[in-house]
């Protein structure tokens, strides 16, 4: 996701959509109560109602709605915002209902009366993307890596070998393949790397993936790309692999923190439940709150997202920082604790 700007005073974000993980971001984000503002569509009757010249036509307009619900379905890769129009054109009444359908590469602005840290922290996540990704394309002679910025990559270092003169002489090849292990290895530990993509044409990879020692084997995933350079590096951003690469990060990091909760539920030292943890939030004593994706998706649905809402600012105001998970491993194991499990200052 691309932040444009961010006026915090006015509690207002403009971003651009970027690819369909940013609509899971803003699904997530943006609450009932909020005003957001966007370039739409919006049916127009032309001519007197009464003629049989009236037409009705599609006009694109700037409208910003007051937010009543927020609807994203995975599989449609468009987020819906519903809500009541507060400003547009003259011709447009206000408090007239109306829908923004959110695609990639769309811009609209948030207006919130308060962004709290945690809303703050997934829109900084969603803006970097991952920040400790590496990537390498490579073949039998040269090898290029970059490091996965929030746009684009940075290329950090490019290697050349000397190419073997004969087919079968293999240790000159293996040679290489050792040096981009090595090179690999050492980026990994400089720029705390948590994947690698490695793309190459053909058989080249398997070379590779012999030289490269444990534990980084664990955190490379194979690719293809049609050769050495920024443009095949490019090729592997647009490819399915990323997204893999992506989730997997997202993966641990969440495992992480639901693993953090499990074991102070076993040591008695957590609640979960909203009831429960909003009579602890009231005495300061959470932590840490986890929050499924799942719970925040059906209270919308269900109206009941009020409390889930407040729970989450009652935390964020007492000190407490909030996590929402989204992955399915995650999601499963806090909706088994009623959606929503906190680490607790004290009992």
């Amino acid at each position: 996701m691309k932040v444009i700007y961010r006026n915090l005073k006015e509690g207002e974000v403009k971003v651009r959509v970027e690819n369909v993980d940013d609509l899971w971001y803003l699904s997530t984000l943006i609450d009932e109560g909020d005003v957001v503002k966007a370039e739409t569509e919006r049916k127009i009757k032309i001519g007197d109602s009464t003629s049989e010249n009236t037409r009705v036509v599609r006009k694109k307009m700037y409208l910003a709605l007051t937010v009543e619900k927020v609807e994203f379905s995975p599989g449609t890769n468009q987020l819906r915002i519903l809500g009541t129009i507060v400003e547009g054109p003259d011709d447009i009444p206000r408090g007239a209902h109306h829908s923004f359908g959110v695609e990639v590469t769309d811009e609209l602005r948030i207006v919130k009366e308060e962004w709290l840290s945690f809303q703050l922290d997934k829109l900084t996540e969603a803006e970097e993307t991952s920040p400790k990704i590496l990537i390498v394309v490579f073949d039998r002679e040269e090898a290029m890596f970059g490091i996965l910025k929030a746009q684009g990559f940075e290329v950090v270092a490019h290697l050349k070998g000397d190419v073997a003169k004969k087919a079968i002489d293999e240790k000159k090849q293996g040679n290489f393949y050792k040096d981009v292990a090595v090179q690999l290895e050492d980026l990994a530990r400089r720029y705390q790397i948590s994947q690698v993509i490695a793309g190459s044409q053909g058989f080249w990879k398997e070379y590779l993936a012999k030289e490269i020692p444990s534990p980084l084997k664990d955190k490379v995933t194979y690719a293809t790309c049609s050769d050495v350079s920024a443009q095949a590096i490019n090729e592997l951003l647009k490819r399915p692999e990323l997204k893999t690469v992506l989730e997997k990060d997202r993966t641990a990091k969440e495992d992480a923190i639901v693993e953090k909760v499990l074991q102070a539920i076993a040591k008695e030292k957590a609640s979960y439940g909203i009831k429960e943890l909003l009579e602890k939030a009231k005495t300061g004593s959470v932590l840490d709150l986890v929050v499924s994706s799942s719970l925040i998706q059906k209270s919308r649905e269900r109206g009941l997202f009020k409390e889930v809402d407040g729970l989450m600012r009652l935390v964020e105001k007492t000190g407490g920082k909030v996590h929402i998970v989204s992955t399915d491993a995650a999601i499963k194991r806090i909706d088994a604790l009623g959606g929503c499990a906190g680490v607790l200052r004290w009992t």
